[in-house]
């Protein structure tokens, strides 16, 4: 999340879409390496869903 704020700060991120890709990479990294039971996996699949809804054309990959 840091990382993804200095880019923010440092205006950085072409577009929304590169900002979103950041997002999601984060997310679903934090799916990938926790249980599908855990909250954290839960809250971070919800915000996965809700960047898709933003930037439909967002790729993800959730393989765990």
């Amino acid at each position: 999340m840091q990382k993804v704020l200095q880019r923010m700060t440092a205006l950085q991120y072409q577009c929304v879409d590169d900002m979103v890709a950041d997002f999601v990479l984060m997310f679903g990294n934090a799916c990938k390496y926790n249980e599908p039971e855990s909250l954290i996996y839960k809250v971070c699949f919800m915000w996965v869903c809700v960047c898709v809804c933003v930037c439909p054309g967002t790729q993800i990959s959730l393989n765990t």
